[in-house]
């Protein structure tokens, strides 16, 4: 038996993709611009996030372009009694599970675990997560995330999360050829058939980068694009 910890199966990612996208489709009108070439190799796509529409437009049209399978990170779940048991169904489709400082309240409160306790199960999770992370990279698929930890479609806020980045250079020291592809999803006005932008930007090696270096030119592409993006009727505020 495999000892893969990705836990994608075909047979149930397609029609869940086919019909995530179509329901996507059906809600958004969608605009999808690529500037340049398409990366090759393991890619680390570095996604704005502005809505929960992001991943399974995400995973439809990382496979239109590059023909596979996306793996993506989520939340744990853990503590929530009815999002925790699909967890199982997201990763066959592609997710796998972070937990953030941030959850470890919760999981205190829903659980009854003490602090220590809590810390312990977050260490654990994110433990496996860094496998998952260095086993997609290796095999040379492509990792979607959205490194501003948060969805805001009103600003393009400060990268947060650089675990995925710092995975990407541990990579590239392993000889692997890695690139970050950054991509901007903007949404215009809240209406029953909603405007949505997708701009995939020029992609970047990662080899000879560090972990700030690699944020800030994922931070400077986005700001680019948002600004060249305004006059199409997308306004929004941008924090250093």
């Amino acid at each position: 038996m495999s000892d893969s910890k990705i836990r994608i199966l075909p047979w149930l990612w397609h029609p869940t993709n086919l019909v995530s996208s179509w329901l996507l489709r059906l809600r958004h009108r969608v605009t999808v611009v690529s500037h340049g070439r398409r990366p090759t190799g393991a890619v680390l796509v570095a996604a704005k996030h502005g809505s929960g529409w992001d991943i399974p437009a995400m995973s439809w049209q990382v496979h239109a372009l590059l023909g596979l399978r996306s793996n993506f990170q989520m939340g744990s779940f853990v503590g929530y009694a009815v999002l925790g048991r699909i967890v199982p169904l997201l990763r066959v489709c592609g997710g796998f599970p972070v937990m953030r400082p941030k959850e470890i309240l919760r999981l205190k409160e829903r659980r009854g675990l003490t602090k220590d306790e809590a810390m312990q199960v977050m260490a654990s999770i994110n433990a496996e997560a860094d496998d998952v992370r260095r086993e997609i990279l290796d095999r040379g698929q492509p990792l979607v995330f959205f490194p501003e930890g948060t969805r805001d479609n009103d600003h393009v806020r400060p990268i947060r999360g650089t675990h995925e980045i710092e995975s990407a250079v541990a990579a590239s020291a392993r000889g692997v050829s890695v690139e970050v592809w950054p991509v901007l999803l903007r949404y215009g006005p809240p209406t029953w058939r909603r405007d949505l932008r997708i701009d995939f930007l020029e992609p970047f090696g990662v080899a000879g980068l560090t972990s700030n270096e690699i944020a800030e030119r994922i931070h400077a592409a986005w700001t680019t694009a948002w600004h060249a993006s305004a006059s199409d009727g997308f306004r929004g505020r941008v924090s250093p």
